[in-house]
C-alpha cells in the first residue's frame, strides 16, 4: 500500500536542527505518510542523523547522494515519492502535529489538487504569523500573487497532488539554488488545478538557526537563479498584466545584483533597464534621509555612476535636482 502523503526533505549540513524537524514529523496525528530524506552530500553529522531516524521509524526513507544543490535534491525526492500528495519541509524548520491530518482532510473533502495554509516565521525574539489567503482561488490569480510577492511561492505550506507533477511534467530546474520552489509552484499554477485554502498555520519557518541559508545571503548564483526564474516566466506570459506582475521580481533581483558586489554599475543599470524609471519614482523619497529605503541609501553612497546614467536616460528632472543635494 502506498502512503497518503510523501514529505520531501532536502538535507545539507543540517546537523544542528535536523532532529528538531524530524521529531515534529513523528508527532503527527496523521500516520499514513512517508518521509523522503535526501542527504545531498553532507559532510557533517546529517548523514548519521538521517540513518538513525530511518532505524527508529520505517516511514523514514533515506537516500544519500553527491552534492548537487537543493533543486536536484528536491527532484530526486520527488522521483522517490510514492504518496498521493506531496509536501516539502526544510530541515531547519518544523511543523505542528496536526498539519498532515488537517491538510489531507481538506484535500479529500474538496477534491483539491493543492491546499494552501498560513505559516509562522520564528525569529530569535519574536513570532510573526503570515496569512496566505489568496484573493481568489483560481490558479491564475494565485500565480499572479506569488509572482508579485503577495503570497509565498514556498512548497512548504502547500499540500499538492502528486499526479499534477506527472500530468503537467513539472520538474525542479537543476541549475537553480533559490526560488526553485517558486519556479515549480508557478509552473503548476499555469494549469487549471483545483485549489483550497485552510486559514491555519502549521509550518514554522525558522529565521535564526541557519545563518548560512541560501535564502538569507546574497551570492552570484542566487542572482543568476532569480534571473532564470524571471526569464522562464517571461517566456510563458507576454501580456501586459503579467509584465506588471514581473516588475516586483525584477526590482528585487536588481537589488540583489547590486548588493552582491559581483556586478558593475553599468551591468546593474542595464539589468531590466525598462524598470529603472519606475523604480526610482517609487523608492527614492527625499522628504527625509530616513525615508529613503535601505537599498537607495546604498545607491546614493556607491551607485552614483549608474544612477546618474538612469537619471539622464529618463530625464526625470525632479529627482535629478533633489538627488544633487545628497551627492
Amino acid at each position: 500500500m502506498y502512503p497518503k502523503i510523501s514529505i520531501i526533505i532536502p538535507v545539507y549540513q543540517a546537523e544542528n536542527y535536523l532532529s528538531r524537524c524530524l521529531e515534529s514529523l513523528l508527532t503527527q496525528t496523521f500516520s499514513d505518510f512517508e518521509v523522503i530524506l535526501v542527504d545531498d552530500g553532507s559532510s557533517d553529522k546529517s548523514r548519521m542523523i538521517c540513518d538513525e531516524y530511518a532505524l527508529k521509524d520505517s516511514r523514514m526513507r533515506v537516500f544519500h547522494k553527491e552534492n548537487e544543490g537543493v533543486s536536484n535534491a528536491r527532484q530526486y525526492g520527488l522521483k522517490q515519492a510514492k504518496g498521493e500528495y506531496i509536501i516539502h519541509v526544510d530541515p531547519d524548520d518544523w511543523v505542528s502535529s496536526e498539519m498532515l491530518f488537517e491538510l489531507y482532510q481538506i484535500a479529500v473533502e474538496e477534491n483539491a489538487d493543492m491546499v494552501i495554509c498560513d505559516l509562522i516565521k520564528k525569529y530569535r525574539n519574536k513570532t510573526k504569523y503570515i496569512i496566505q489567503k489568496p484573493s481568489r482561488l483560481d490558479h491564475i490569480s494565485i500565480l499572479k500573487e506569488i509572482i508579485t510577492g503577495k503570497l509565498h511561492g514556498s512548497l512548504c505550506n502547500k499540500l499538492i497532488r502528486k499526479a499534477c507533477y506527472d500530468r503537467f511534467t513539472i520538474k525542479f530546474p537543476s541549475n537553480m539554488n533559490v526560488w526553485e520552489d517558486s519556479y515549480v509552484c508557478c509552473n503548476l499554477l499555469k494549469n487549471d488545478i483545483k485549489i483550497s485554502y485552510l486559514p491555519k498555520a502549521y509550518y514554522f519557518y525558522d529565521q535564526y538557526s541557519n545563518p548560512g541559508s541560501a535564502t538569507r545571503r546574497i551570492s552570484l548564483s542566487k542572482v543568476e537563479s532569480q534571473k532564470m526564474f524571471i526569464q522562464s516566466m517571461e517566456k510563458e506570459f507576454e501580456d501586459t498584466d503579467f509584465i506588471e506582475c514581473l516588475y516586483y521580481k525584477k526590482s528585487t533581483t536588481k537589488e540583489s545584483a547590486f548588493l552582491s558586489g559581483f556586478y558593475s554599475d553599468i551591468e546593474i543599470c542595464e539589468l531590466y533597464k525598462e524598470i529603472n524609471s519606475r523604480y526610482l519614482r517609487e523608492h527614492l523619497h527625499f522628504n527625509s534621509i530616513n525615508n529613503i529605503c535601505g537599498f537607495c541609501v546604498c545607491l546614493l553612497l556607491k551607485g552614483h555612476g549608474w544612477i546618474a546614467k538612469i537619471l539622464r536616460d529618463v530625464a526625470y528632472s525632479e529627482i535629478a535636482s533633489k538627488f544633487k543635494s545628497f551627492v
